[in-house]
């Protein structure tokens, strides 16, 4: 389904009252932004003017009905089997901080915060933090032992092994307390909360497994790449096979020695 992301530029109280999800608006004067926000999946970025207006539609009932996706929050046990087929490749999610790993990748000046979260089945979920925990302003949230509700977290396609990997954008909300967005979901985790030490020692030594694999992984892609930077190119196989083929085929040179051994034959005849 077709789908756009808006930008609405200090919205006044009447039009925060319209921005309801599951609402139904005709919006006119909208026009076409650039990507300001790289990490959306939405094709189409628009942004409102001055004088763009909003006006709500309260028919059409069975439109709404079949073009809203009502959101929900997943447990991270659900995460994984839903992860490929998120709305709009988005969702919101509950559960207990387990590991906080800073600085996992560097390239140039780019840094990357990781930080694992955890159900009472010991369930994981990977969110990545590009330019850091800090850049979020969320440090003082994710930290270890914590029940957090996350809002707004980008999936990514590729999984790590076992884990599905999420992306923070700027869009992201963490949280430590009930709110009406996550309240429920939120409501189940910290009910359903398990020994705090036993969750962190087991989710501590199957982060630590994980790892290894995919360092093992890693190692093993490098090999490949190693032995493929190192093997001749196509072309000069190609080069050096064309050079072993005689300019004559085994026929034609066999016909050629039997024709000399004919004409060296009747020279001797004629002596």
């Amino acid at each position: 389904m077709p789908d756009c992301f808006l930008t609405i530029w200090k919205p006044s109280d009447e039009i925060l009252e319209m921005l309801n999800e599951g609402n139904l608006l005709r919006i006119y004067h909208l026009t076409a932004s650039p990507n300001r926000f790289q990490n959306t999946s939405s094709s189409a970025q628009l942004s409102t003017t001055r004088i763009t207006k909003f006006i709500p539609i309260t028919t059409y009932r069975v439109a709404i009905e079949r073009l809203y996706i009502e959101r929900q929050v997943y447990q991270v046990g659900n995460v994984k089997s839903k992860f490929t087929s998120m709305p709009f490749d988005e969702f919101d999610c509950v559960g207990i901080v387990v590991y906080v790993d800073f600085n996992c990748e560097s390239a140039l000046t780019r840094l990357v915060d990781s930080v694992y979260l955890a159900d009472k089945d010991c369930n994981l979920l990977c969110i990545r933090f590009v330019n850091g925990l800090k850049h979020y302003a969320v440090d003082d949230l994710l930290t270890v032992g914590m029940a957090v509700s996350i809002c707004n977290l980008q999936t990514k396609p590729r999984m790590s092994l076992a884990v599905p990997i999420a992306t923070a954008t700027e869009l992201t909300k963490v949280s430590q307390n009930l709110d009406k967005d996550t309240g429920s979901a939120f409501e189940i985790l910290l009910n359903n909360l398990p020994d705090k030490q036993w969750l962190l020692s087991k989710t501590m030594d199957m982060i630590r497994s994980l790892r290894i694999q995919e360092n093992n992984l890693n190692f093993a892609n490098e090999g490949l790449a190693l032995q493929t930077k190192n093997k001749p190119p196509a072309s000069a196989k190609k080069k050096k096979a064309h050079r072993q083929i005689p300019l004559q085929s085994s026929n034609q040179q066999d016909f050629q020695l039997r024709l000399r051994h004919y004409f060296r034959v009747l020279s001797d005849m004629y002596k």
